[in-house]
């Protein structure tokens, strides 16, 4: 038999575990909404980029390249990442994937092509980026791992592997998510390095994703660890 004070105890304790969920559900909530919003004002800028501004841009940082290409190259680019960008946020709300699969699923597949091309598009991209051989290098690196994790994703679900498929849709859209650290690391750098772009490129072509891919990873275990929790199980 429990006695009453551990019978109490147990319902304490899941009493306090209900709690801790209920917090970490708002903090997601949050979260998200703080993502989405950075995330749709990258993408209403890069669409902008993409018509104005774009060969101007990029007149005398191609040699080698013709301009028509590079910015056909960036425009590519723009656009496809503002597509990833305003897509996948939505690709992680639970009510549209359980009550709206079909959605989710017409989501998901412009999601994970506007992804694939942003890789693609990246790594010709990175051949004319700022910040020297490590800029280049930086960026070259995020497009090859957006295009991989992004084919994986797509892989994945083909397979029927839905959890692997969702797995790496997170890691897929950390990397994406890198247009959106890189403006919020901007400023800073700046500053730090007195307005010199080299120096602000070589820094930034990591540090935009590098710490995404960290945090996405953090997000996973714990995701993991928390769908191993079953509410109230709880001994008494």
């Amino acid at each position: 038999a429990i006695c009453p004070r551990n019978r109490h105890t147990g319902l304490s304790r899941r009493g306090d575990a209900a709690l801790s969920e209920q917090a970490r559900v708002e903090r997601q909530h949050w979260a998200w909404w703080v993502m989405t919003v950075l995330s749709f004002g990258v993408a209403l800028y890069a669409v902008g980029f993409a018509f104005v501004g774009n060969e101007a841009f990029y007149e005398g940082r191609v040699p080698g390249i013709g301009l028509d290409a590079a910015a056909t190259s960036i425009a590519v680019h723009a656009i496809a990442g503002a597509f990833a960008l305003a897509a996948g946020p939505f690709q992680f709300v639970t009510r549209i994937r359980v009550r709206r699969p079909a959605a989710h699923r017409t989501l998901g597949r412009i999601a994970v092509t506007a992804m694939l091309l942003t890789g693609l598009s990246g790594l010709f991209v990175a051949g004319f980026a700022e910040g020297g051989l490590s800029g280049r290098v930086g960026f070259a690196a995020l497009g090859v791992l957006t295009t991989v994790s992004a084919a994986t994703a797509w892989r994945r679900i083909l397979n029927g592997d839905v959890t692997g498929h969702r797995t790496w849709m997170v890691r897929t859209f950390a990397l994406i998510l890198a247009a959106v650290t890189l403006r919020l690391q901007l400023p800073g750098l700046f500053w730090l390095f007195d307005g010199n772009e080299t120096s602000v490129f070589a820094v930034v072509a990591w540090s935009a994703w590098l710490p995404n891919v960290v945090v996405a990873e953090w997000w996973l275990r714990r995701a993991r660890a928390a769908d191993r929790t079953v509410p109230g199980a709880v001994a008494a």
